[in-house]
Protein backbone atom coordinates (compact mmCIF):
# COMPACT_ATOMS: atom_id res chain seq x y z
CA UNK A 1 0.00 0.00 0.00
CA UNK A 2 1.87 3.29 -0.91
CA UNK A 3 0.93 6.59 0.43
CA UNK A 4 -2.47 7.47 -2.16
CA UNK A 5 -3.94 3.88 -1.42
CA UNK A 6 -5.72 2.66 1.42
CA UNK A 7 -7.06 -0.69 2.31
CA UNK A 8 -10.72 0.15 2.97
CA UNK A 9 -11.60 -3.41 4.18
CA UNK A 10 -8.90 -3.03 6.86
CA UNK A 11 -10.39 0.52 7.81
CA UNK A 12 -14.38 -1.20 7.83
CA UNK A 13 -12.60 -3.86 10.26
CA UNK A 14 -11.10 -1.55 12.28
CA UNK A 15 -14.35 0.49 12.94
CA UNK A 16 -14.97 -1.39 16.42
CA UNK A 17 -11.49 -0.83 17.51
CA UNK A 18 -11.88 2.84 16.90
CA UNK A 19 -15.69 3.24 18.34
CA UNK A 20 -14.32 1.06 21.79
CA UNK A 21 -11.17 3.77 21.69
CA UNK A 22 -13.30 6.97 21.16
CA UNK A 23 -15.67 5.99 23.71
CA UNK A 24 -13.21 5.30 26.48
CA UNK A 25 -11.80 8.75 25.51
CA UNK A 26 -15.00 10.68 25.73
CA UNK A 27 -15.49 8.64 29.31
CA UNK A 28 -12.23 10.67 30.47
CA UNK A 29 -12.69 13.95 28.62
CA UNK A 30 -16.57 14.19 28.56
CA UNK A 31 -18.07 11.85 31.45
CA UNK A 32 -21.89 10.49 30.34
CA UNK A 33 -21.41 11.94 26.94
CA UNK A 34 -23.45 9.11 26.18
CA UNK A 35 -26.60 10.49 27.71
CA UNK A 36 -25.82 13.74 25.45
CA UNK A 37 -26.49 12.50 22.13
CA UNK A 38 -28.96 12.58 20.02
CA UNK A 39 -28.89 9.15 17.80
CA UNK A 40 -31.52 10.21 15.57
CA UNK A 41 -29.04 12.91 14.43
CA UNK A 42 -26.28 11.83 14.40
CA UNK A 43 -24.16 11.65 11.46
CA UNK A 44 -20.40 10.91 11.87
CA UNK A 45 -20.25 12.66 8.34
CA UNK A 46 -21.30 15.84 9.41
CA UNK A 47 -19.21 18.71 11.21
CA UNK A 48 -22.10 19.42 13.32
CA UNK A 49 -24.00 16.23 14.02
CA UNK A 50 -21.25 13.80 14.77
CA UNK A 51 -19.90 12.60 18.26
CA UNK A 52 -17.80 15.82 19.02
CA UNK A 53 -20.21 18.18 17.05
CA UNK A 54 -23.07 17.34 19.48
CA UNK A 55 -20.92 17.21 22.28
CA UNK A 56 -18.15 20.50 21.52
CA UNK A 57 -19.79 21.98 18.79
CA UNK A 58 -18.09 21.93 14.97
CA UNK A 59 -15.36 19.34 14.43
CA UNK A 60 -13.10 21.27 12.73
CA UNK A 61 -12.77 23.62 15.28
CA UNK A 62 -12.71 21.29 18.70
CA UNK A 63 -11.13 18.75 17.28
CA UNK A 64 -7.85 20.65 16.81
CA UNK A 65 -8.02 21.18 21.22
CA UNK A 66 -9.03 17.27 21.51
CA UNK A 67 -7.08 15.11 19.49
CA UNK A 68 -4.31 18.09 18.04
CA UNK A 69 -5.86 18.06 14.63
CA UNK A 70 -8.69 16.68 12.71
CA UNK A 71 -7.08 14.11 11.14
CA UNK A 72 -6.31 12.90 14.50
CA UNK A 73 -9.46 11.77 14.75
CA UNK A 74 -9.44 8.91 12.79
CA UNK A 75 -8.15 6.34 16.15
CA UNK A 76 -10.95 7.51 17.74
CA UNK A 77 -13.64 6.75 15.20
CA UNK A 78 -14.67 10.09 14.85
CA UNK A 79 -12.69 10.90 11.49
CA UNK A 80 -12.41 9.29 8.30
CA UNK A 81 -8.95 9.34 6.79
CA UNK A 82 -8.70 11.51 4.07
CA UNK A 83 -8.76 8.92 1.92
CA UNK A 84 -12.06 7.40 2.89
CA UNK A 85 -13.55 10.79 2.94
CA UNK A 86 -15.73 10.34 -0.31
CA UNK A 87 -16.66 7.17 0.95
CA UNK A 88 -20.56 7.07 2.17
CA UNK A 89 -20.88 3.30 3.00
CA UNK A 90 -17.69 4.09 5.66
CA UNK A 91 -19.38 7.01 7.36
CA UNK A 92 -22.49 5.17 7.45
CA UNK A 93 -21.14 2.36 8.89
CA UNK A 94 -18.87 4.08 11.55
CA UNK A 95 -22.30 6.18 12.57
CA UNK A 96 -24.11 2.66 12.77
CA UNK A 97 -21.09 1.61 15.40
CA UNK A 98 -21.72 4.52 17.26
CA UNK A 99 -24.94 4.27 17.61
CA UNK A 100 -24.68 0.86 18.50
CA UNK A 101 -22.27 1.55 21.41
CA UNK A 102 -24.55 4.14 22.83
CA UNK A 103 -27.49 2.00 22.90
CA UNK A 104 -25.42 -0.83 24.36
CA UNK A 105 -24.15 1.63 27.36
CA UNK A 106 -27.72 2.15 28.34
CA UNK A 107 -28.82 -0.91 28.09
CA UNK A 108 -25.93 -1.52 30.36
CA UNK A 109 -26.90 1.30 32.55
CA UNK A 110 -30.45 0.44 32.70
CA UNK A 111 -29.50 -3.17 33.42
CA UNK A 112 -27.21 -2.06 36.80
CA UNK A 113 -30.28 0.03 38.15
CA UNK A 114 -32.35 -2.85 38.01
CA UNK A 115 -29.95 -4.96 39.67
CA UNK A 116 -29.57 -2.54 41.90
CA UNK A 117 -33.39 -1.68 42.85
CA UNK A 118 -33.71 -5.76 43.09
Amino acid sequence: MDEYNIDAKAEFAAIPERVASGSAFFDQVYPGWHNKIDVNELDVACNCFCIVGQLYGAYTYHAQRLFGGAAEGVPYGVYADPLLMENIEYYEALTLAWIEAIALRHNTVAAERESLDA
